[in-house]
């Protein structure tokens, strides 16, 4: 029988004591950043007013994540522009933006799901026509303001489809969409253009 050296046995024992590291995984980070962008946009869309601009991704999370339909104004005097609206608005003007917002039709929230719904409505009729028929009949309920500050559930299919009041297929809720963001955005440059940052001075001699 052999006898290991005795100059090996600290070799023999750091191997078993500490095993080679595992290669991660490529995209591990992508990965990573991902999830906290993911957070960070549900933190943001519980936040009452829109702060814009959005990124791409960063108006697709807020979507992805969104737990109130808002397509109309709220608040005690109107003025209440949601972040999803300006998110919406922000996916209107990207390049792919038939396919994001097919993307949240199938894996958003349920209010997530009816912005996916609406943005095919303007960008993509035939894509609109063809995942339609679910909403139609889904009574899950969906958050949404009823104005002013009155917001309550109502089921997916009211919202989408009503005789009687403002809904998707008819393109109340789409059409509003746009200009409401379009609007916020123009009230924020108009108070700082009021309100100007003041400038920094240069101290150093």
């Amino acid at each position: 029988m052999h006898k290991l050296p005795v100059f090996m046995l600290p070799l023999l024992l750091a191997s078993c004591t500490h095993p080679a590291a595992t290669t991660a995984p490529r995209y591990a980070s992508i990965s990573i950043d991902l999830e906290i962008q993911r957070r960070s946009a549900i933190v943001a869309t519980d936040s009452e007013f829109a702060e814009p601009p959005y990124s791409r991704e960063q108006a697709f999370f807020i979507l992805l994540n969104c737990n109130q339909f808002s397509p109309i104004r709220f608040g005690f005097d109107g003025d209440g522009i949601s972040k999803t609206t300006v998110a919406f608005s922000t996916l209107t003007e990207q390049p792919d933006t038939a396919a994001l917002f097919s993307d949240l039709t199938r894996r958003a929230t349920p209010a997530g799901k009816l912005y996916g719904l609406c943005g095919l409505y303007l960008k993509d009729p035939n894509a609109f026509r063809k995942v339609l028929p679910p909403f139609m009949t889904s009574t899950e309920p969906v958050s949404i303001p009823y104005g002013g500050c009155i917001i309550g559930p109502k089921p997916t299919q009211q919202i989408v489809s009503s005789d009687t009041e403002p809904d998707i297929v008819h393109g109340t809720y789409p059409n509003n969409l746009i200009p409401l963001a379009r609007r916020y955005m123009a009230k924020q440059a108009q108070r700082k253009n009021e309100n100007p940052e003041p400038q920094s001075q240069n101290t150093s001699p």
